[in-house]
């Protein structure tokens, strides 16, 4: 676990010349440019990896791509008509909250940058560690894929009732 699922589906533009020659040739193999070429699309999580350097780095061309984000929450939730998001002390004063999505790229949606980082994987549910401006060392987020009923029983649930369902999933 411990994958960041957005910075998994962002991608910048490298500029490969103002790499080391290791990452260079490392990165010329991946993507295979054509000879020319001076810049690759590269994913954040490879960026790390590889250690490019900063300055080999086109902040302001970052990219989501929302299609591989979809395949990744598909994959850990499934395809429900409903999803739960409950976010536990993730504001600066401790707040938690809760939403729910009919669109699974929703789930990930906030009015903020954040990192979301998969700690746990369960039947139809995800719990990640949510990092943002207001709480950087994170605090658990916890995604569930619901069925029609058990929206229907939450939407008219209180908030206690909510968190105790968001947590008995793990």
């Amino acid at each position: 676990m411990g994958v960041n699922i957005l910075e998994s589906c962002v991608s910048y533009n490298v500029n490969i010349l103002n790499c080391t020659n290791e990452v260079s040739t490392k990165l010329r193999e991946i993507y295979q440019p054509e000879p020319e070429e001076i810049y690759v699309r590269v994913a954040k999580n490879l960026i790390d990896a590889y250690d490019v350097p900063s300055d080999a780095i086109d902040w302001e061309s970052y990219e989501l791509d929302e299609d591989l984000l979809y395949g990744i929450l598909v994959e850990l939730l499934g395809n429900h008509p409903y999803y739960l998001v409950f976010a536990s002390g993730c504001k600066w004063n401790g707040a938690s909250g809760y939403k729910f999505c009919d669109d699974i790229l929703k789930t990930c949606e906030r009015s903020y940058e954040i990192s979301l980082t998969l700690e746990e994987e369960g039947k139809d549910a995800i719990k990640c560690m949510e990092s943002s401006h207001d709480v950087p060392t994170g605090s658990p987020t916890y995604i569930i894929g619901l069925s029609y009923d058990d929206y229907e029983r939450l939407n008219e649930a209180e908030f206690d009732e909510i968190r105790d369902f968001a947590e008995s999933k793990f």
